[in-house]
């Protein structure tokens, strides 16, 4: 059974828990996090709120650089042209900064989301649960089937060789978190895969197309 992310419609923009776009719940002393290579600001992609995290976890905030698209690697975890950021405590909506540039947006118009458990359908490619789930989800719905845009949990449903990253921390490999469809962010018409490590509150973020 996979935990599919179903498109609620628009939202306001600082609703808490999980949604893309709209304005990051932050904690407080946040600095808008910049791309390592061009050192323009990051977009917001949106922020996750998953049950598996500890009680004084409360969200990951995902960015990624949306300035030159193509040319900061915004798919690796490890070159700085994106950031999934774990906050803790008490968290605020922040306003997004002040650009000259009004072609980079840094924030999105905001979409809830809702989760809802599917049972995979049939198929030949059982390991894929998550493509399966899609598939039972639309097969219920038929032509007015709410946007699929993820899961939660599970197990990642690679587009090409499996990337777990490892705890920049710790160094041990981390807990896969959500899988994104794209939505809005430009993941190349690919999809986003979130990972993290519980013991150290770090998170990482790639995409494959």
């Amino acid at each position: 059974m996979a935990t599919l992310i179903i498109d609620a419609g628009e939202t306001v923009p600082d609703m808490p828990g999980s949604r893309f776009g709209g304005l990051p719940l932050v904690p407080d002393g946040f600095d808008w996090p910049v791309c390592h290579t061009c050192k323009n600001l990051l977009q917001f992609v949106g922020q996750l709120d998953l049950p598996q995290w500890p009680d004084d976890v409360r969200l990951m905030a995902i960015f990624m650089c949306n300035s030159a698209p193509g040319t900061c690697e915004t798919w690796s975890p490890i070159t700085g042209a994106n950031q999934a950021l774990v906050f803790t405590g008490g968290l605020r909506p922040t306003a997004a900064p002040i650009l000259l540039d009004a072609e980079n947006e840094l924030v999105r118009p905001a979409t809830a989301v809702r989760l809802v458990s599917v049972e995979p359908a049939a198929g030949e490619d059982e390991d894929d649960e998550y493509w399966l789930s899609q598939m039972a989800w639309k097969a219920r719905h038929q032509e007015e089937a709410p946007r699929v845009l993820g899961q939660f949990g599970g197990r990642p449903s690679w587009l090409q060789a499996p990337e777990t990253p490892h705890c920049p921390s710790c160094y041990r490999p981390m807990t896969f978190a959500a899988q994104l469809e794209e939505h809005g962010a430009n993941f190349g018409t690919g999809e986003a895969f979130a990972f993290h490590c519980i013991a150290c509150h770090t998170g990482s973020f790639l995409w494959q197309c």
